[in-house]
């Protein structure tokens, strides 16, 4: 995926376990590794396009909260996915 142009993150579970990912050349550099998910979900969010956030209803976490809401319309370029009710209807 990060060949594609997508980003990879990691929440690293075990303290001891992150300087083998970096020994067996799993990971370089460590901005996108985060000891927990307080600290993963603010950075990562600060990543983001806001103009797409301001789309999406589901406001699953507290900082996307802080984005206004601007209805079902999507700005250009932003595609619809499909959502759990579409396969279980």
């Amino acid at each position: 995926m990060r060949s594609r142009g997508t980003p990879q993150y990691m929440r690293v579970l075990w303290g001891r376990f992150f300087p083998f990912l970096r020994w067996w050349h799993l990971v370089s550099g460590d901005e996108n590794i985060f000891a927990s998910k307080a600290n993963a979900i603010p950075a990562i969010f600060e990543r983001l396009d806001h103009e797409r956030c301001a789309y999406c209803s589901a406001r699953i976490f507290n900082v996307c909260r802080h984005i206004e809401y601007k209805g079902d319309g999507r700005p250009s370029g932003v595609e619809e996915r499909a959502t759990v009710r579409q396969f279980t209807d």
